[in-house]
């Protein structure tokens, strides 16, 4: 056991000092922009849910485990669940959270290399929800500060074409830092899969077979 990934008590202070601190940025930000409160991790489980029950998959792949969340909330709607951390710590902190139940499986690394390697033995339709990016503090910064367009890139490679997927966090899509704007994600998509609609509520980006 390597004693330099794991969780210690001064890190778990580090990591919910960030949390905190940040959500209580985002919600001011929200409020005094005249968005209101930004949505809850249970306002985004209700939007999981909601695509959970429209398509029924039995596969969940998500990038950017953190602190196990909504792995935790969802893994027992499938039949497997895939989660991909970068940071070590987080990674190891999961491994240990997760270790009773054989359909979750842990991977550590990067989500723009990782992730091709999960998905190519999959043939069904996967939920993603696309949460890997640097979010400041203990959170691991990659080889990009957002992966997602080469996570997309992975997912419309593959043989499957009727993935669901879900992007967390829709609000950093502003042009900078990496990420892409919303009209330029929206480009993205039809240009490489017309068949799909890219549809932005709530936080959440949602990129879903056209009906």
């Amino acid at each position: 056991m390597n004693l330099h990934t794991q969780p210690t008590f001064l890190w778990y202070c580090s990591v919910y000092a960030h949390k905190y601190s940040n959500q209580l940025r985002d919600t001011c930000k929200h409020f005094f922009s005249g968005k209101g409160i930004p949505p809850s991790h249970s306002d985004k489980l209700k939007v999981v849910k909601e695509y959970y029950s429209k398509y029924k998959p039995s596969v969940f792949v998500e990038t950017g485990t953190y602190l196990g969340h909504m792995l935790h909330s969802v893994h027992s709607w499938f039949l497997q669940t895939h989660s991909i951390e970068l940071d070590p710590i987080f990674h190891t902190r999961a491994v240990n959270l997760f270790s009773k139940f054989p359909s979750v499986i842990i991977h550590l690394g990067d989500s723009t290399t990782v992730l091709p390697k999960v998905i190519e033995s999959i043939n069904e339709p996967i939920l993603f929800w696309l949460d890997a990016h640097y979010f400041g503090g203990v959170t691991a910064f990659g080889m990009e500060e957002t992966p997602i367009l080469k996570e997309l890139q992975a997912i419309f490679q593959h043989p499957i074409k009727n993935h669901i997927i879900l992007i967390d966090d829709a609000r950093c899509f502003t042009g900078e830092n990496g990420y892409p704007t919303p009209i330029d994600l929206t480009e993205f998509v039809a240009k490489y899969r017309p068949d799909l609609l890219c549809d932005i509520r709530r936080d959440v980006i949602r990129i879903v077979p056209k009906a």
